[in-house]
């Protein structure tokens, strides 16, 4: 009945979590949300140099449709091999662009042009942050949890640990850039 079907999920999830693989993608993806939380300070960053937060948010925000929107059909077809190559080429980028962020956002440059270096790197990190982050242990879930219907319980189960641990990582953050411009160098 319905309790053989319980404890069939339950032992499901129970070998799923102790596997080598899940493991690496609960690794990966609580690296890539604490990486990516830092996104949330981004308003105050930009107000703390004088600039405006509603563009540059909106711009990572169109990076990541656009990121999602070019890989997600095409990620399954790729090779395993591909996709590795692929989310590290990835992950690269987005570490490249959140580095140009900052640097736009704090270097002593003309106005104009760095407004367009904010808008860009902001677009460029979204575009390329969102693939690694959700295309991989998304797809891992569906799966292998598709079988016993425990989809849902293992990417939660993902989010479970990167959450905690971005939740460590925002409280170190915060109480370091209690000084504006200067906390944020300490960053």
């Amino acid at each position: 009945g319905g309790g053989e079907d319980k404890k069939d999920r339950i032992r499901s999830v129970v070998k799923t979590c102790t596997s080598l693989n899940f493991v690496l993608y609960t690794v990966t993806r609580t690296l890539l949300l604490i990486f990516g939380s830092f996104v949330l300070f981004l308003p105050s960053v930009l107000s703390d140099f004088g600039l405006s937060t509603l563009p540059a948010g909106s711009a990572y925000s169109l990076g990541c449709i656009a990121g999602i929107s070019s890989t997600s059909r095409r990620w399954s077809s790729w090779s395993r091999r591909f996709r590795s190559r692929a989310a590290a080429a990835f992950c690269l980028q987005a570490a490249a662009s959140a580095a140009a962020l900052l640097w736009s956002i704090s270097a002593g440059i003309d106005p104009r042009w760095k407004k367009a270096a904010v808008l860009g790197a902001s677009f460029s990190w979204g575009s390329s942050f969102v693939t690694p982050f959700y295309l991989p242990p998304t797809l891992y879930a569906l799966k292998v949890g598709k079988r016993h219907g425990t989809v849902g319980t293992l990417d939660n189960l993902f989010d479970i640990w990167g959450f905690g641990a971005m939740a460590v990582f925002n409280g170190a953050v915060a109480t370091r850039v209690g000084g504006g411009r200067e906390g944020w160098v300490k960053v």
